[in-house]
């Protein structure tokens, strides 16, 4: 999957190689590349927030888990649980009063609405789910 930033000077990509990486549009290179603490998961879905701050990828297989990263320092912020199949689409909210409320959805048939600023360790997720 491919973003840009929103303030467009940079793209990342979320690779099956298990890496995230930020590709700085002004010089054309890497400037930043992500991955998970262990190393061992593929990456699929991608998101960054309205700030330009944080990014998002979802793991495929594994405890499909969604992990969340500074761009500016790398640094690994938050690592989400909570689906019970492929994660397939992430979004940040792109409203100013709502900072860090990323949407996750899933095969599993449902919407995850995580608050990552909630204060809460993995992140605040209100569950909704998508009968078919």
């Amino acid at each position: 999957d491919l973003c840009f930033t929103p303030q467009g000077n940079a793209v990342l990509s979320a690779s099956a190689d298990g890496s995230v990486r930020a590709f700085d549009l002004l010089r054309y290179r890497n400037f930043r590349t992500f991955a998970s603490p262990d190393g061992l998961c593929q990456f699929s879905s991608l998101a960054v927030d309205s700030g330009g701050e944080i990014v998002a990828a979802s793991a495929k297989g594994g405890k499909y888990a969604i992990y969340v990263w500074s761009i500016q320092t790398g640094n690994i912020l938050e690592i989400l649980t909570g689906h019970t199949s492929f994660v397939q689409t992430l979004h940040f909210s792109p409203s100013a009063n709502h900072p860090g409320q990323l949407v996750s959805g899933s095969w599993d048939g449902s919407l995850n609405v995580w608050d990552l600023y909630a204060g809460t360790k993995g992140g605040a997720a209100e569950a909704l789910q998508c009968s078919s």
